[in-house]
């Protein structure tokens, strides 16, 4: 006899099957214990559900949210396309725009990826060279550090991405830096 809904393994570059918190629908966009997908096939409450967490796909937004291409958004408790935020986890990347009033937003899946983004402004308070940055990673492996006023000495700064003691050390290349230079900063990591 055969079954109405397909037997899948449990997970896959593709997709994965999760024990639905709820009824779901064709096309939704869930989050079920911190793995995010689009539902593949309506099910009810208790029964395994199939998410896709590969792909393209077009998802609700709040209409009031305004989303360019190549923002990155994480799934909300609603199922609906977030602007990603400091310390939560990138679900998407945004492949289209969504203007003031629409309701949805096409995305690729970023499956795999799943980082914390650690976002922020800070400054140097001294004519130092160096300072530390708290960030609530524990592994960096990507960094981008850019200056919020241009000096005389057109200061170009960086960062090593190790965290020591809760930290990154930001530096500066200024022969004679100025102080209180502030900068941003986005580390990306876990």
């Amino acid at each position: 006899m055969l079954s109405s809904q397909p037997t899948y393994p449990s997970r896959s570059p593709e997709f994965m099957v999760v024990t639905a918190a709820t009824n779901y629908t064709e096309g939704q966009w869930v989050s079920v214990n911190g793995n995010v997908g689009i539902v593949a096939y309506k099910v009810s409450s208790g029964a395994d559900a199939l998410l896709m967490i590969q792909g393209q796909y077009k998802v609700p937004c709040d209409s009031a949210d305004v989303l360019a291409i190549g923002d990155l958004v994480y799934c909300d408790s609603n199922g609906k396309a977030q602007p990603l935020i400091k310390g939560v986890k990138p679900n998407a990347v945004c492949l289209g725009a969504s203007a003031s009033g629409s309701t949805t937003v096409h995305v690729l899946l970023l499956p795999h990826m799943n980082p914390i983004i650690d976002a922020g402004n800070s400054a140097f308070v001294t004519t130092g060279k160096n300072v530390e940055v708290n960030t609530i990673l524990s592994t960096c492996f990507a960094a981008v550090v850019t200056a919020l006023a241009t000096h005389a000495a057109d200061e170009r700064l960086w960062c090593d991405k190790v965290i020591t003691a809760g930290a990154i050390t930001v530096e500066r290349e200024a022969g004679t830096p100025t102080s209180g230079l502030g900068f941003s900063y986005v580390f990306i990591g876990y």
